[in-house]
């Protein structure tokens, strides 16, 4: 019977780890003993093996509620409930712990697309008296500025009520894919 916790292992707030790659104990396969230098190395290849790309969704069940199914079918029936933390993986391709990789290759996910939308600015009247305070953060966005042959372009927009410094960031590229990023300060009294 052992009085002290093992040296290799992992542990999370005092609870053995076990981690599940698409519903399969990756210590079900391990050649090493439990609780060895060998199986503490061969958990650490598959929690280094996945990229984020690789990986769907992540579950944590770290109370007994969570935990308790996770317990009796991976550690055993008469496993004392509560002494185990369980992290499920589950994997875009769900094959398991056994996902072959070919080296060197990327799988490009584009955006899927998006309509344009316009930013909200709202329109002022002429009379002062509006009734409310406008303390925007972002006070002007917009995604499409063009501009004339010489580079230069007019935006015009409402500054917020209360004078200060604004910061101006502009973005953008022309039709030969160059790309230039300005900030600047303007003050407004």
């Amino acid at each position: 019977m052992r009085t002290h916790p093992p040296k290799y292992m992992y542990k999370v707030r005092g609870d053995l780890f076990h981690l599940i790659i698409d519903g399969i104990d990756i210590d079900f396969a391990s050649p090493y003993e439990l609780y060895t230098y060998e199986h503490y190395m061969y958990v650490k290849q598959y929690l280094d093996y996945y990229t984020a790309e690789d990986v769907k969704g992540i579950e944590v069940m770290s109370t007994m509620k969570y935990s308790s199914k996770y317990t009796y079918r991976f550690v055993g029936p008469l496993a004392i409930p509560g002494n185990d933390f369980f992290v499920e993986v589950t994997t875009r391709g769900g094959s398991g712990p056994f996902l072959k990789k070919t080296p060197g290759l990327y799988i490009y996910r584009p955006l899927a697309f998006a309509p344009k939308k316009q930013f909200y600015s709202p329109r002022y009247i002429v009379k002062n008296d509006h009734g409310f305070v406008d303390a925007r953060s972002t006070i002007y966005w917009t995604a499409n500025v063009i501009t004339d042959k010489d580079g230069k372009a007019n935006v015009f927009f409402y500054t917020a009520d209360k004078p200060g410094t604004y910061t101006l960031l502009i973005d953008g590229c022309d039709m030969n894919g160059n790309i230039e990023s300005i900030r600047k300060k303007i003050t407004v009294k």
